[in-house]
């Protein structure tokens, strides 16, 4: 009697980064962010999280790239997120 037991996992698709930031880490005043290629007309929200939670900044930006300022910000580890007007899309910013 054969007992074989197949196991298969699916995996959603791994996505590739939707928007690039740089330079990244940092240790400039500004850093760019280059907006995905499917960019909608509207523009699309951009906020930047502290190591803590909080919101330290946050914006509206439309075209292919946005200037964010990273000169108030304390060294540390951030998060960037994007709203493409369906989801959240996030990268981590590193201030030197």
């Amino acid at each position: 009697m054969d007992t074989t037991v197949s196991i298969q996992e699916q995996r959603p698709a791994a996505t590739t980064a939707a928007f690039l930031l740089y330079p990244n880490p940092t240790t400039t005043t500004t850093t760019w962010l280059q907006l995905p290629e499917h960019t909608p007309q509207s523009p699309m929200q951009v906020q930047l999280i502290s190591p803590r939670g909080g919101v330290v900044y946050e914006a509206t930006a439309s075209g292919r790239f946005h200037q964010l300022s990273t000169a108030h910000l304390p060294a540390g580890l951030y998060l960037v997120r994007l709203w493409d007007g369906e989801k959240w899309l996030v990268q981590k910013l590193v201030k030197e």
